[in-house]
């Protein structure tokens, strides 16, 4: 192990339908790309995608030319292992991402993007777009000592164009086998804490990330400072924390899936739209660290494991009884079904206007009845539950 913290694990395996590329950059090819700022391929920069190879260098390579002179970044079929991180930029973020995860209450303010970073960032880097075609796993070969991401994106300015598009698999290389990512494992085991971060984002200069998966990661998604964001399809397996969401502001997070993690969506935000959460026998569903002028609609959440200590509610709104955590938001057609015993599904804390709207909580076993009466309401001012019987709680 290297003073990165490396491992020098070989491959378990390779995608069988993985191609093989070239072992050095056509110069025509390159020239082009930097002539027309088009396609810009890894492969034509060193990136085997065979599994085997370490194509970190490589990818590396074609990233920062890519910021240089704009255009598409392409990845096609195949295993792409790396033994470090990927970075879009110089890393942004004014402290270590240990003091994103894990969190009970609102982010720090002193947690955040630097702004001499950001301001270096913006003078040297192109907005690009990010393309993924077939089946590409990127695949983490390494074992870092503090939470570090696989994939760290770093274009921090709102008015940067850069998305990522295309269905994506990041997961360590443990888990990819001869046919590609072998899933998750139905088990009530905790989730792996490995450190490593599939993706992680500091600022507002991506627009829209859609099509990833992660599976047995400390956590899947990582985002701090969002604006203007459009988060889509995405998915993650056996993820010690599944979606992590800090300081978001006017962002749009649509069609999540999680399954078999420790903790599925944790927020913190304001004036933004999450909507479309499919939730599997995850210990803690949703966490709502802080929401203003938010909505939150279209949620099934479904925990039937045999847990015992791991979390107590289905729907967490509010982390402290100092201050209103949650003001003049709103939670729609929040389904909760079946319930491991001593699992409650909601509970609100330190909330003000704050409407639940067509909320229920069933259970598919014929003895039990609907739990529309299991709620923990706590120093809240103004809410009300319609479909809860709730009106008003303080």
């Amino acid at each position: 192990m290297d003073e990165t913290g490396h491992s020098r694990r070989a491959v378990l395996g390779l995608m069988a339908t993985a191609p093989l590329g070239g072992a050095t950059a056509p110069v025509a090819a390159l020239a082009a790309a930097e002539a027309t700022g088009a396609t810009i391929d890894v492969r034509n920069f060193g990136a085997t995608g065979d599994g085997r190879a370490d194509d970190r260098t490589a990818i590396q390579a074609a990233i920062d030319h890519a910021l240089a002179a704009g255009g598409t970044l392409s990845f096609t079929t195949g295993v792409y292992r790396v033994t470090g991180p990927l970075r879009f930029g110089a890393s942004v973020l004014n402290g270590p991402w240990s003091a994103v995860l894990d969190r009970t209450d609102r982010l720090a303010d002193r947690v955040g993007a630097d702004p001499a970073a950001e301001v270096a960032n913006k003078e040297r880097l192109r907005p690009i777009t990010v393309s993924c075609t077939g089946d590409v796993i990127i695949a983490a070969d390494f074992e870092p000592r503090a939470p570090t991401p696989v994939i760290e994106f770093n274009l921090t300015h709102y008015r940067s164009e850069a998305r990522w598009n295309g269905r994506c698999i990041i997961c360590p290389i443990a888990q990819v086998t001869p046919t590609g990512y072998e899933g998750y494992q139905e088990t009530t085991a905790p989730a792996p804490r490995n450190n490593l971060i599939g993706f992680a984002l500091c600022g507002a200069g991506l627009k829209s990330l859609s099509g990833l998966h992660f599976g047995y990661l400390q956590c899947g998604l990582a985002s701090v400072g969002s604006y203007w964001t459009r988060f889509s399809d995405l998915r993650a397996d056996r993820c010690a924390e599944a979606f992590h969401f800090a300081r978001a502001n006017a962002v749009i997070i649509d069609n999540l899936v999680s399954w078999y993690c420790d903790r599925g969506l944790i927020f913190d935000g304001e004036a933004s739209n999450v909507r479309g959460f499919h939730c599997q026998q995850v210990a803690e569903e949703v966490t709502i660290l802080f929401a203003e002028s938010s909505t939150f609609s279209t949620f099934y959440l479904e925990d039937v494991t045999d847990r015992s200590g791991a979390g107590r509610f289905a729907m967490r709104l509010g982390a402290a009884p100092e201050q209103p955590r949650v003001l003049a938001s709103r939670f729609e057609g929040i389904r909760i079904s079946s319930l491991r015993p001593g699992k409650k599904p909601w509970r609100v804390f330190g909330s003000q206007l704050v409407a639940l709207e067509g909320c229920r909580c069933y259970s598919t076993a014929a003895s039990d009845r609907d739990r529309t009466s299991q709620l923990d309401i706590r120093n809240c001012d103004e809410t009300t539950g319609r479909s809860l019987g709730l009106e008003r709680a303080r």
